[in-house]
Parts: structure tokens; sequence; C-alpha cells
């Protein structure tokens, strides 16, 4: 007798109904083959290259005679090229890898079309990657967090809706009936993204609006893509494997689907919480701060389905370097959200959003929370899409130490710095000197965080090029020869 896992526990099933439901696994990871190795492959070097502009812009926060030679090396121009290199380079392709296998993967059926999904991949990288170009060389839209260039803007969205579409048409041929929660929250990110993507747009790009309302409209976007598109992304690998890889169901898996429904009503309004002090109309600031108390209730629903598994099943983080992401992505919602609650109530909520405050929230949010679940569903999804084991162990402890200490020191720096720079703010008898260079000790503690984080993700990028190399001498081996069969079956 053996256990057949998914999102919402742990299930027996007989050796004939085990060996079907493998061999229908296994087709699935056959068939993605293609699109998912090209979707690792520049997930791998966009988080390489974002972690590389994200330590040099750092590094010039507190030295800015490193590299002045030239514009494109200014802190203005480095900052942005590396945010949208981590987001619309590393995360856009890391959330559809994770999220169109996650979904196959629960359906039992994969995608069909996977040439045209590989042409739409690589078209989205080569935008993205004259998106960053165009910011380095002062093409930026100077939007924050959406400072792509209109033309690379608009490929990114095309190539999305292909890939998107890709996705899901799963749902129709599905073999497996029941639509379980990492399914929901797959469909909803993929849908949200579309909307705000094409939203901000037209509404900053094509068509800017003016004033006001140009800000309502960027804070109402970046929200939207860090907690709607990877936010919904992460807890879907989070639901999925919570019980996949500790072999115990989701605790209080009932309330999985309020928190669902709760946490998209929510979430969507949090972004106006930014503009509190701004000059927006105040009904904005209101509703933005009434969401910001409603957004807890799902908070406390996912925080109590995330730390209530992980309680009963700790032990098993150590046997598993996909657990161990795992474990500390759900630790990273449940700190970052509080942290984003208890800053719209604090007595500085008015200076959060114009000092670093709100980029520790923000960056331990999108590396804390949403890279680490995706590094761990690579960990468990590559293999098998590889058809072969990770090449270094070493390599993968180096990632997870570097990258986990890395997001701390990041993530603190930015607090310590930002506490620093509110202070400062506070007071009128402050010039803007003294206030910058208070900020010195929490922006040097960031730099060794990007230096450690560049370490961490040298050493995955180093790990999946050798793993895919050694695959294509293993093309006959069975599809699941990873790690020890990573908890696929627990017998």
């Amino acid at each position: 007798m053996a256990f057949e896992t998914s999102s919402a526990g742990v299930s027996p099933v007989s050796d004939d109904a085990e060996t079907r439901y493998r061999e229908d696994l296994g087709a699935v990871d056959t068939a993605l083959r293609l699109p998912l190795t090209s979707l690792l492959g520049w997930s791998a070097i966009w988080i390489v290259i974002a972690a590389a502009l994200g330590f040099l812009a750092s590094w010039k926060f507190h030295a800015p005679g490193l590299l002045a030679e030239g514009s494109w090396s200014t802190y203005g121009r480095l900052y942005p090229a590396a945010t949208n290199a981590l987001i619309y380079g590393w995360g856009f392709n890391a959330a559809v890898a994770v999220g169109a296998w996650l979904f196959s993967r629960l359906a039992g059926s994969a995608p069909r079309g996977h040439r045209f999904a590989t042409v739409a991949i690589w078209f989205c990288n080569f935008a993205v990657l004259s998106g960053v170009a165009g910011i380095l060389l002062g093409e930026s839209s100077g939007v924050e967090w959406f400072e792509l260039p209109p033309f690379a803007a608009t490929v990114l969205l095309v190539s999305f809706f292909v890939l998107g579409s890709w996705a899901i048409t799963t749902l129709r041929g599905r073999r497996f009936e029941p639509i379980f929660i990492s399914q929901w929250y797959v469909i909803a990110g993929f849908f949200w993204f579309a909307w705000i993507f094409t939203t901000a747009l037209i509404m900053l790009d094509f068509f800017p609006v003016r004033g006001t309302v140009q800000a309502i409209i960027g804070a109402w976007y970046a929200q939207g893509l860090f907690a709607l598109f990877f936010g919904s992304i992460a807890l879907a690998a989070i639901y999925y494997f919570l019980p996949k890889l500790s072999g115990r169901p989701v605790r209080y898996y009932s309330l999985a689907v309020v928190g669902f429904w709760t946490y998209g009503v929510f979430n969507g309004w949090l972004g106006v919480q930014r503009l509190v002090g701004a000059p927006v109309p105040a009904w904005v600031q209101s509703v933005g701060v009434a969401m910001n108390l409603l957004s807890l209730a799902p908070v406390a629903i996912i925080g109590i389905n995330i730390l209530a598994t992980l309680a009963s099943s700790w032990s098993a983080v150590s046997n598993s370097p996909a657990y161990k992401f795992i474990a500390f992505a759900g630790l990273a919602f449940v700190v970052s959200s509080l942290q984003l609650a208890l800053g719209g109530y604090s007595d500085s909520s008015h200076l959060t959003n114009i000092t670093l405050l709100g980029h520790s929230q923000i960056f331990l949010w999108l590396l804390g929370f949403f890279t680490t679940s995706a590094f761990g569903a690579i960990y468990y999804l590559l293999p098998r899409i590889a058809r072969g084991p990770w090449a270094s162990a070493a390599l993968i402890n180096i990632h997870f130490l570097a990258t986990a200490l890395g997001v701390i020191l990041i993530a603190v720096g930015l607090l310590i710095a930002g506490n620093k720079q509110a202070e400062g703010l506070e007071s009128a008898a402050n010039n803007f000197a003294t206030i910058i260079s208070s900020l010195n000790g929490g922006a040097i503690l960031r730099t060794a965080g990007y230096g450690l984080f560049l370490i961490g993700q040298l050493a995955f990028a180093l790990n999946v090029f050798r793993t895919f190399l050694g695959s294509f001498q293993t093309l006959e081996k069975p599809a699941y020869v990873s790690e020890p069969p990573v908890m696929e079956v627990a017998s």
C-alpha cells in the first residue's frame, strides 16, 4: 500500500492505482520538459542578473563614487534595473513555471502546444532584456515597479497571454475531478496578472492618467503584482508542497477556501494604504487603512494552515531541500504580512511610504516569501523534468544558507535604515545630508545581504545548468530518479 499526496492531504491508494498515477505524472513531466527547461533556465540567469545589479545598487547607496564614470551606473538607474530584472525576469519565469507545473500535476494532464509556449517564453525574455537595458540607458517609464519601456511591457503582456492560456488549457481535459486550492491560486494569480498589467500598461503608458490618479493606479498595480500575482503563486506552491513533502495533510484545510476568497478581496485594495499621507483624497487613504485591518483575516487563516502544518511536521524539514525553502517561505509570509498590517497603524505610518521601511516589507515578501517558495518548488520539480538528480548537494546547501541569511540581512538592513530615515524626517532641524548619512549602517547591512544573496544565486544557477547538462546524457532513464523519491509516494 502506498499514499497519494495532494494539496488537500494524504490518501491511501492501491499499488495498481499508484502505478497508473505515477505513469500519468511521468507523462505530464515529459510533456512539460521543453517549455519548463526554457523557463527554469531563464529564471536561473535572471536571478543572478538581478542579484548582481541589486548588489551594485546597494553598494552605490553608501559609496556613490563607485562606477561613477557613466550615467548607466548611477543609483537611479541601477536600482530600477535590478528590481525589474527581479520582478519580470526571475519572478515572471519562475511564477509561470511553477504555476504551469502545479496546475498540470493536479489536473493529471499536460497542456498542448508546448512549442508555441516555448517561442512565447523566448520573446518574453528578450523583451525583459531589452527593457532592463532600456532602463540602464535612461528609457525608464518612471513608475516605480513598472519601469519597463512600453515596447518591452507590451511584448511581455502578449507573451503572458499565450503562456497563461497554454497553462490553464489542462482545466478542461483534467483527469482528476477535484480542483484543489493550489489550482485556485494559480488560476487567480494568472488572471490577476493579466488584469492589473493590462490596466497599468493602458493607464500609465499608452493613455497616461494625470495627477493623483496616476499615484493611485501605481500603488494599486504594485500591490496587485506583489500580493495577487506573486503571492498567489507562492501560496499555491506552499499549499501543494506542505502535505507533499511532509506526508501530512494541511491542518485545518477547510479554512483554506475562506482564506482564498478573503485574501483576493482584501489584498487588492491594500495598495492605496501606501498613499497614507500623500496628496490623494482622504477616502482613498481611509479605504486603504480599513482594508489593512480586514486583511488580517486571511493572514490569520493562511498563517494557521501553514504554521500548524509545519509544527506537526518540523522534523521533515531536514529531509528535503525543497521543504527547507517552503518552510522559510511560510514563515516569511507571516512576518511580512504582519509587518505590512502593523506598519499601517504605527505612529510613523505617514512616513512609511516615503522611506525604506516600506521597501523592507516589500523585499521580505518578494525575496523571502515568493522567491524561496519558488526555489522550493523548483528543487522538487526540476529533477523530474530533467530526469536526473541534482548535480551537487553541496551547492544546494550553499544556496539555502546564503539565500536565507541574505534575505534576512536585506530586510533587517532596510528596516534599520528606514527607521533612521523616519526619525530624521520627523524633525525639521535635520537637513537632507544628515538624514542620508544616518542610513549608512542599515545600507551596509543591506549590501552584505545582497552579497550573500548573490553567492547563493550563483550556486543555484551553476547547479541548474549542471543538472540540465547531465540530463542530456540520461534521456532514457525513468522520470523519477531525483533525490530519494522526494515524498512523491510515501510508503
